[in-house]
C-alpha cells in the first residue's frame, strides 16, 4: 500500500496587506503520491536501499540519500518522501534538516510517519524501571517525609551515563532547560511545597531593587520553611508584585528566629503588591526540595550526586513508560529549510522546543507534540505552517509565529490552523500563550484553545489574523490579562480578531478581559465575534480608531470597556528605552510616508489629534445580552462612534444556549432591531475535519451553556449573601428638604445626625484628608452633602480623574446610577458604570446639584435625588439600598471613598448599604 505523500504548501498572496487577499490553504486532495519514497524503521539497516522491504535504520542515514539527490541536481518532479515506521527515535542532539535539505515545490521533501504506526522523536533518555532502588542512604532517608521513605525511589544516573546535570539558575522564568520527569507520557512534578495551591506571603519587610541590585526579603507564617537548608538549594517560583509576572528566585537566607526569608536575586518589579487596591495576597511555592518530596508524582534531583529521587504514581513494572528529558536544542529543527513538511510524528521528551522552523514554505502536520521545556513549535520566515497538531503540557508556549517586515508591510503569511492547544505554560506560567503572533501578515484560525493559567493569544505588529478560534479556561491563574493580548505600541495596526468563540474566561479577584487591547493599543478590529461569561470582553485601554462591531456578548460584565490611561501614562521624549514613549515607537517606521501613510491613513496626523485621548472608535451593531453593557471611565463618548448596539435581559433568539449554540435563530429580534447585523458564522469556529489532524474527533469538557434562569438564580443568592455582609448607613429623615445651593446650612443639616465618613482608598486602606457626608431622606428625594477638605490647591475642571469631583452610586437592578458633580457647579450622569445611556438619562431627571469654594482649602456640595432615579418607586421604612460615596482629590493623590470596593469606586454593591428610615 502506499501514500499520496507532497508538501501542503500556502497559496501565493498578492503584495497587498488587505486581510480580504489572505488565501485559503491548498486542500489535501491535491496531494499526488511522491516521485520517490524512501522508508526508514528501527528494526532496518543503514546498508539497506531504503526501500518498503528493505528500510534504513537512521533518520541521518535517508538525510543523506536525499542530500546525494540535490548534489546531483536529481530531485524529482513531485518530491521525496521519508516514511518512518513505528517505534521511538532517540535524538539526543535532535533531528536537524538545513539548507542543503530543502526541497524546492516542484519537488518538495516530506518526512512522514506510517499513517496508523506510532512513530516518536524523543529528546529523552529512557529510565529502566529496574533502575529504580529503594534509598538506603540513611542520611537521606531522614530528610524525606516519615511517609515517603518507603515510597521513593532512587536511581543513580552516573551509572547510566547521563550527564550535563545543570542546577537551576538564580533567576529565571519557569522555563530554564532544566531536566524533567515523564511517566506513562505524563509529566512529573518537580518536588514542591505546598503541594496545591501556593503559600503567601505575611508581610514585605524589603521590596528589593533591581536597580540597587537589592534582593527582597520577606515575613512567613508558617512553620516549614523553617526546616529548609539553603545551602542545598531552595527555589520559589512566584507571583511577586503582579499577577501577570511569574519568576522563579533562588533562596539567599532563611532567618527562623524572625521568619524571614531574602531572596538571592531582585525580582523585576519588587516584592509586594502592585497597587494599594489590589488585596491578593502575593503567593510563591518552593522548588526541588527533597524535604518536600512527599507525594507520588514528585521528584527531586540531586546534581552533585548525579542521583533522581522518584516517587512513582503507580507501580513500577516492565511496562511503564519512564522518560528523563536530556536533548537541550529542538527536538526537530527546520534550519532555513525550504518545501520541507513534517507530518504525522508524536514529538516529545525535549528539554527545549519541540520543532523550530526557519526559512519559508515548511509545513508541520498532524504531530502530536507534548512533554517538552519549551514551546510547541517556533516558526520564523515566510508561508510557513502548523496545521493539525495536538499540542499539550509544554513549559512555556504552543506555537509562535513571527514573519514579514514592518518597515515594509510585506506579509509574513506564516499560518497556524486546526490546532488543538491546551495545558501549555506548564513552566512559564505567563506571556507563554497558546499562538503568539508578530511581525506583519501571519494568522491564527480554527484552533482549538484552553486550559492555561495566563494569555491564549498574544500578538503584536501589523494586519495579523485571527478568526474562527475557541478559547475557554484561559486566564485561569492570573490577573489584569487577556485572552486575547496586545498593547503599548501605537505601530501595531490592522490586526483584526473575527469570528472567534471565547468563553468562560478566569482571572484572579475576575481581573481578566476577552479581547484586551491594552495601554493605548490602535487600529484593531474586533467583528464578528461571540463572547460568553467574559468579564471585560472588548477592552479599549486608552486606544483609538478600534472597531467593535457586530459582536454577540453573553453575560460579560461588562460588554465593552474603554478608558483614557493615555492622558496619566504616556512619556513624552523618553525614547525606546522607555516603553510608554508610544511616539518614538511609531516613529520608527515613518508613518506619515507610504507605505504606512497608505495603509494607516488614519493614523498619520495622531500627534496633531489630542493624542493621549482615547478617540475615534467605533463600536457599532453588538448585541449584548445580561450582563451589563458598557464602561467608560473618563472617556468622552462624544469623541468615539456608538450606534445601532442592541441591549437587553432576555434571550433573542438563539440557537441552543444551553449548549454554548449562540447562532441566531430566523426569527430573533436582532434582525429587525439591528440594521444591517451579520450573521456570525459560528459552525466555523473551532476545530474540523481533516486529515491533515492528528486526532479525530476531538472531545472536550466545555463549561456549561447559558440557562438565564438557573444563572439569575444563583446570582440572586450570591448577591444576596454579599448585600447581608455588607456595612450599612442608616439616613436621617427630613420633613422640608433643602436648598441645594453647596452650603452645608447648620439649620438644614441639623437632624442629619453623624457624618458617614469618606477615608478609605479603592483597597480599603485609609485615605486621607478624610471627607465628611451627610444623607437625608425625604418624601420625594434623597439629600446629600459633602465637606471636602482637598489637601492642596484644587484642580478644576470636568473631567472625571483628573479634576476635584464628587460621586454618588447606586446599585439598582440595571446596573450602577452614577451621579458625579464637580467645584464649578457642573454634574453628570454617568453610563460608565453599565447602565444604559437611555437609563443613565432618564437618572439625571429632577436632580438638582450646586458645589460652593471656600477660602480655607476645602469645597462643600449638595444634591437633590428623586427617589425615581435611585429606582424607587416610594421609598419603605428599612429600604436597603446599596450605595458609595467617593471624593476625588486630585492634589493629594487621593481616591477617598467610604468603603474600598476592590476595583472601581462605582461598584456600590461591593461597598455597603443605605437603609431608608
Amino acid at each position: 500500500m502506499r501514500f499520496p505523500c507532497s508538501l501542503l504548501a500556502l497559496a501565493m498572496m498578492t503584495s497587498s496587506c488587505s486581510h480580504g487577499n489572505w488565501p485559503p490553504l491548498r486542500r489535501p486532495g491535491q496531494e499526488t503520491q511522491a516521485a520517490v519514497e524512501y522508508y526508514v524503521s528501527p528494526t532496518g539497516d543503514d546498508d539497506n536501499p531504503g526501500g518498503h522491504a528493505l528500510p534504513f535504520r537512521t533518520l541521518d542515514r535517508a538525510k543523506r540519500a536525499i542530500r546525494e539527490m540535490r548534489e546531483a541536481n536529481a530531485l524529482p518532479e513531485g518530491g521525496v518522501c521519508v516514511f518512518l515506521r513505528q517505534g521511538d527515535y532517540v535524538l539526543p542532539n535532535g533531528f536537524v534538516l538545513g539548507e542543503q535539505d530543502a526541497g524546492t515545490e516542484q519537488a518538495p521533501i516530506t518526512w512522514r510517519g506510517w499513517p496508523g504506526e506510532r512513530v516518536r522523536f524523543l529528546g529523552g533518555q529512557f529510565l529502566p524501571p529496574a533502575a529504580f532502588q529503594p534509598v538506603t542512604d540513611a542520611a537521606v532517608a531522614a530528610r524525606l517525609a516519615p511517609g515517603a521513605r518507603d515510597q521513593v525511589r532512587v536511581v543513580d544516573l552516573a551509572a547510566l551515563g547521563i550527564g550535563n546535570l545543570q542546577e537551576l539558575p538564580v533567576q529565571f522564568r519557569g522555563a530554564c532547560r532544566a531536566m524533567e520527569l515523564f511517566f506513562d507520557n505524563t509529566p512529573m512534578q518537580l518536588a514542591r511545597w505546598p503541594n496545591e495551591e501556593w503559600a503567601t506571603i505575611a508581610e514585605v519587610i524589603d521590596r528589593g531593587s533591581r536597580e540597587e541590585k537589592r534582593p527582597g526579603t520577606f515575613v512567613y507564617s508558617e512553620d516549614r520553611q523553617s526546616t529548609w537548608n539553603v545551602e542545598r538549594g531552595v527555589w520559589l517560583q512566584g507571583y511577586w508584585c503582579h499577577d501577570w509576572a511569574d519568576e522563579t528566585i533562588r533562596v539567599a537566607k532563611i532567618d527562623p528566629a524572625t521568619k524571614q526569608i531574602t531572596l538571592a536575586a531582585p525580582h523585576g518589579y519588587g516584592i509586594g503588591a502592585s497597587h494599594s487596591w489590589n488585596k491578593v495576597p502575593r503567593r510563591y511555592y518552593a522548588l526541588n526540595l527533597l524535604e518536600e518530596l512527599d507525594a507520588p508524582g514528585e521528584w527531586y534531583l540531586d546534581t552533585a550526586a548525579a542521583k533522581l529521587y522518584f516517587w512513582p504514581p503507580a507501580a513500577f513494572g516492565p511496562d511503564r513508560e519512564i522518560l528523563l528529558s536530556t536533548t537541550t536544542e529542538p527536538v526537530v529543527n527546520l534550519d532555513k529549510t525550504r518545501f520541507v513538511r513534517i507530518q504525522g510524528l508524536t514529538i516529545e521528551g525535549g528539554r527545549a522546543d519541540g520543532v523550530r522552523v526557519s526559512g519559508s514554505d515548511n509545513l508541520v502536520a498532524g504531530c502530536i507534540i507534548r512533554n517538552l521545556g519549551g514551546k510547541g513549535v517556533g516558526v520564523s520566515g515566510e508561508r510557513n505552517a502548523v496545521v493539525g497538531c495536538d499540542i499539550h503540557n509544554t513549559g512555556t508556549s504552543g506555537i509562535t509565529l513571527h514573519g514579514g517586515n514592518r518597515n515594509t508591510l510585506e506579509p509574513g503569511r506564516n499560518n497556524a490552523e486546526n490546532n488543538h492547544i491546551h495545558d501549555f505554560a506548564r513552566l512559564q506560567r505567563t506571556y507563554a500563550a497558546a499562538v503568539h503572533l508578530s511581525g506583519v501578515g501571519n494568522r491564527a484560525a480554527h484552533n482549538l484553545i484552553h486550559d492555561c493559567p495566563h494569555s491564549g493569544i498574544l500578538y503584536g505588529g501589523n494586519n495579523q489574523i485571527i478568526e474562527f478560534n475557541e478559547l475557554f479556561n484561559t486566564c485561569l491563574e492570573t490577573g489584569d490579562v487577556g485572552a486575547l493580548y496586545t498593547g503599548r505600541d501605537w505601530g501595531s495596526l490592522g490586526n483584526e480578531i473575527r469570528h472567534n468563540f471565547v468563553h468562560n474566561v478566569g482571572g484572579v479577584r475576575g481581573w481578566s478581559m476577552g479581547v484586551y487591547l491594552d495601554d493605548c493599543d490602535n487600529g484593531d478590529t474586533i467583528h464578528g465575534n461571540v463572547f460568553y461569561k467574559v468579564h471585560r470582553a472588548a477592552f479599549i485601554g486608552g486606544g483609538r480608531y478600534n472597531r467593535v462591531t457586530n459582536n454577540v456578548f453573553v453575560d460579560c460584565t461588562p460588554a465593552v470597556h474603554l478608558d483614557n490611561r493615555g492622558t496619566s501614562r504616556i512619556q513624552w521624549n523618553a525614547g525606546l528605552k522607555e516603553s510608554w514613549d508610544l511616539q518614538a515607537k511609531l516613529e520608527q517606521f515613518n508613518y506619515t510616508q507610504p507605505p504606512w501613510s497608505e495603509a494607516y491613513p488614519f493614523i498619520t496626523n495622531i500627534m496633531e489629534d489630542d493624542p493621549a485621548l482615547p478617540k475615534h472608535n467605533v463600536v457599532r451593531s453588538n448585541v449584548c445580552v445580561a450582563g451589563t453593557w458598557l464602561n467608560a471611565r473618563g472617556v468622552n463618548l462624544e469623541h468615539q462612534d456608538f450606534a445601532d448596539n442592541w441591549i437587553g435581559t432576555a434571550d433573542p433568539g438563539f440557537a441552543d444556549p444551553r449548549k454554548l449554540d449562540f447562532q441566531l435563530r430566523r426569527n430573533s429580534v436582532v434582525w429587525q432591531e439591528v440594521p444591517g447585523f451579520e450573521r456570525i458564522p459560528t459552525e466555523k469556529m473551532g476545530l474540523y475535519k481533516d486529515e491533515l489532524r492528528a486526532t479525530w474527533p476531538v472531545r472536550v469538557q466545555r463549561p456549561d451553556g447559558w440557562d438565564p434562569k438557573a444563572l439569575e438564580r444563583a446570582k440572586a443568592e450570591d448577591a444576596a449573601r454579599q448585600l447581608a455582609a455588607l456595612p450599612v448607613h442608616t439616613a436621617a429623615r427630613t420633613e422640608s428638604g433643602i436648598e441645594v445651593d453647596g452650603l452645608i446650612r447648620a439649620e438644614e443639616w441639623r437632624d442629619a445626625g453623624e457624618p458617614m465618613v469618606l477615608a478609605k482608598n479603592p483597597g480599603g486602606d485609609k485615605a486621607a484628608p478624610a471627607s465628611d457626608a451627610w444623607i437625608m431622606a425625604g418624601k420625594d428625594a434623597l439629600y446629600v452633602a459633602f465637606d471636602n477638605p482637598l489637601g492642596g490647591p484644587l484642580k478644576a475642571g470636568r473631567t472625571w480623574g483628573q479634576c476635584d469631583a464628587v460621586e454618588i452610586a447606586f446599585k439598582i437592578p440595571a446596573g450602577y446610577v452614577v451621579l458625579r458633580g464637580y467645584a464649578d457647579g457642573h454634574w453628570e450622569s454617568s453610563a460608565e458604570g453599565g447602565l444604559a445611556e437611555e437609563a443613565a438619562k432618564q437618572a439625571a431627571q429632577g436632580v438638582r446639584y450646586a458645589a460652593r469654594t471656600a477660602e480655607n482649602d476645602r469645597w462643600s456640595a449638595e444634591w437633590e435625588i428623586p427617589w425615581r432615579a435611585v429606582g424607587i418607586a416610594k421609598p419603605a421604612p428599612g429600604t436597603q439600598i446599596p450605595i458609595n460615596l467617593t471624593v476625588r482629590k486630585v492634589s493629594a493623590g487621593q481616591w477617598v471613598m467610604w468603603q474600598g470596593t476592590g476595583g472601581w469606586s462605582f461598584q456600590a454593591d461591593k461597598a455597603g448599604l443605605l437603609r431608608l428610615p
